[in-house]
């Protein structure tokens, strides 16, 4: 496995999906003149579980495993995906935040709402109860050295990008599909 690369810019996107900013973090982002990361953390979606640090812990752990799954994207990007041992995360890595709408028992799909997300609308369900997953996926760009810089980087299986901002064609066409049927999950506790 090729080494993984966060810039400080992939940094602040990859918190939305974390459940706080580490304070090594914001100093980084910080010193490289960008916000703390405070707001990033507010986004519904996928989460990973708080025993595995920050994005730079996750970086480092996906490193010491091998990825079960690697896939070519039409903009010379890869899908890497890990799936991390129960009997090491018997919690899981995190929750998944995103599910198919006809796997949403009837009340919950009357909870799914529109959200601005992106420069779309995207729908979605604020659920009482997260789901577990021990699955890590990783979208990275190849650098000079053997590097990969990471673009993305979330719990869960993968979630093609919201099709808002894409060239029309047939990557556009299947995040579209795949967005129409899928909802993210936003989890609150009930009181």
């Amino acid at each position: 496995m090729a080494s993984l690369h966060l810039t400080d810019e992939r940094l602040l996107h990859v918190l939305r999906h974390f459940e706080a900013v580490s304070p090594r973090v914001a100093a980084r982002l910080r010193a490289a003149g960008l916000d703390d990361g405070a707001g990033a953390v507010a986004v519904a979606g996928s989460r990973f579980h708080p025993s595995l640090g920050d994005p730079m812990d996750v970086t480092e752990v996906l490193q010491r495993n091998l990825p079960v799954y690697r896939a070519s994207q039409h903009d010379g990007s890869t899908v890497v995906t890990w799936e991390v041992s129960r009997a090491v995360y018997p919690e899981g890595v995190g929750t998944c935040g995103v599910t198919a709408l006809d796997e949403l028992p009837r009340h919950d799909r009357d909870r799914v709402v529109e959200e601005e997300r992106v420069g779309m609308r995207v729908r979605v369900v604020t659920l009482p109860r997260a789901v577990a997953t021990w699955t890590v996926t990783a979208v990275v760009e190849p650098e000079e050295g053997g590097v990969e810089r990471v673009r993305a980087l979330f719990p869960g299986p993968y979630a093609p990008p919201f099709p808002a901002g894409m060239e029309a064609g047939p990557w556009r066409d299947e995040a579209a599909a795949y967005w129409a049927t899928h909802v993210l999950v936003r989890v609150v506790p009930a009181p």
